[in-house]
């Protein structure tokens, strides 16, 4: 009786053991042998502005294999669930949309499932500006995420936040490859950060990344034929100042352009320039040193015509004037520019631009612009489209004519006097450093120095 007491008790505990494991296993998502994940939605979408060609490094499968394992192991571990597969789907944003749809219906269910709802939204960003080495958002990132449970449907986690990816300064000296976010090992590994904050606790809507720029990377000697390295200079730049010096009448934005476009169901653009004056101060011992370039910008904005359909059967026909984009801007390659000490007139230029004959197709590899251990393989699709228009300066001072001759990026500037090589300088942004070929007068420096400083690409766009 009493074996047969104990039997029959070990029984009924034995059962309600069953009925509680059973029970924790339809209701708890935290049961690692019974549930698994169910990727519903695991998407990337890309938008950009009209004006930039930015790469999508996720396009590509190593990169896209690598943000795959990191969300896959961030979610796996937070919810200690067996690891299933994580494919993510590469779309771009309908150019009709502002934002991507976000759908986390669920047909059917099961209660030994969890069901993933991921979506990854990131928008290039279009800085024009003085020059490429400013710290710039390159993109903003918004991820939305909803897990939820198999068993009743509802959400185990929602969360909906937002980062700003910004391209970081490069060294001096160097050239960004601008249509990269940033160095690509350094922009995948972001996802590690964004992965984490998915399931920190902290409800953040905005959060930041300073990441590292991609440069071109080029292993180069000191050039043959040079006598002296220069690495510091006399001159200290100042900040430039800009005056408008002439307003040009608009041209289309009348009301007769209106009514031809009414009229004819053409539409016109409308423009609107002005001439200004750039003027580049330095300091140079006591004394300061000018550069003085005239230059003209001009806005456009497109004219639309858009036809409706009245009830009555009639048609209407109205304008809309649309926004006016990025300025061009250019200089008269006839036009004297000056560089003046103080008062004084201590030499002439003129701006010549013209297609580049030199491109990046030799080069090969690309880095963080300070580490070797970033040194990797430069894919052609990330290169900058060209060296860009290439720049020619004509000058001459009182008794002295000289010559520069370099590309819109600016990396290396090639002086002359009379023909000869007198200097080179090395840096986009500045001269970090310079080769003489010859002794030169300390006024010849200041020029080619000052000259060297100068951010032409801002005229030629």
């Amino acid at each position: 009786m009493r074996s047969s007491y104990s039997y029959s008790q070990r029984l009924i505990a034995n059962s309600y053991c069953f009925i509680l494991y059973w029970f924790l296993c339809s209701t708890s998502p935290i049961i690692a042998q019974e549930r698994n994940m169910k990727v519903q939605r695991f998407e990337y979408y890309w938008a950009k502005n009209p004006a930039s060609m930015p790469v999508i490094l996720l396009q590509e499968e190593t990169y896209r294999k690598h943000v795959e394992s990191i969300f896959a192991k961030a979610i796996t571990n937070q919810y200690q669930i067996r690891r299933t597969a994580f494919n993510l789907t590469i779309k771009k944003l309908n150019p009709f949309q502002e934002y991507p749809k976000f759908k986390t219906e669920l047909a059917e269910k099961s209660p030994t499932s969890l069901y993933l709802f991921l979506q990854i939204f990131e928008r290039f960003q279009f800085h024009p500006g003085l020059n490429d080495n400013d710290i710039v958002q390159s993109s903003s990132i918004e991820i939305k995420c909803r897990i939820l449970d198999g068993v009743n449907g509802s959400a185990l986690l929602d969360k909906t936040f937002t980062v700003d990816i910004h391209r970081d300064k490069a060294s001096a000296g160097q050239i960004i490859l601008t249509r990269l976010p940033a160095h690509p090992a350094v922009y995948i590994s972001a996802f590690d950060s964004i992965a984490s904050w998915i399931f920190q606790p902290a409800d953040i809507a905005l959060r930041e990344l300073y990441l590292e720029p991609a440069c071109m990377y080029s292993a180069k000697g000191i050039p043959a034929g040079v006598i002296r390295e220069l690495d510091s200079f006399e001159l200290t730049a100042l900040p430039q100042k800009i005056i408008q010096t002439r307003r040009r009448p608009n041209r289309g934005g009348n009301v007769a352009s209106g009514a031809i476009s009414l009229i004819t169901g053409v539409g016109i653009s409308k423009s609107k320039s002005a001439d200004y004056r750039a003027i580049f101060p330095f300091i140079a011992g006591s004394d300061t040193v000018k550069c003085v370039i005239d230059y003209r910008e001009t806005v456009t904005a497109d004219r639309t015509v858009e036809k409706t359909r009245n009830d009555d059967g009639s048609q209407s026909v109205s304008t809309e004037a649309g926004e006016y984009g990025a300025p061009e801007r250019y200089t008269d390659p006839n036009e004297n520019q000056f560089i003046m000490v103080g008062r004084d007139t201590i030499g002439w230029f003129t701006l010549s631009y013209e297609p580049s004959t030199k491109s990046h197709q030799n080069q090969t590899q690309y880095w963080n612009g300070k580490d070797s251990s970033s040194i990797g393989v430069l894919n052609d699709k990330w290169k900058n489209f060209s060296a860009g228009t290439g720049l020619t300066i004509w000058g001459r001072t009182k008794d002295k004519q000289f010559r520069m001759q370099g590309s819109s990026e600016m990396q290396a500037k090639m002086f002359y006097i009379e023909e000869y090589p007198a200097l080179m300088t090395i840096g986009k942004d500045g001269p970090v450093k310079a080769y003489a070929y010859h002794e030169l007068t300390p006024e010849q420096l200041r020029i080619f120095i000052a000259l060297a400083s100068i951010p032409f690409g801002f005229f030629q766009r």
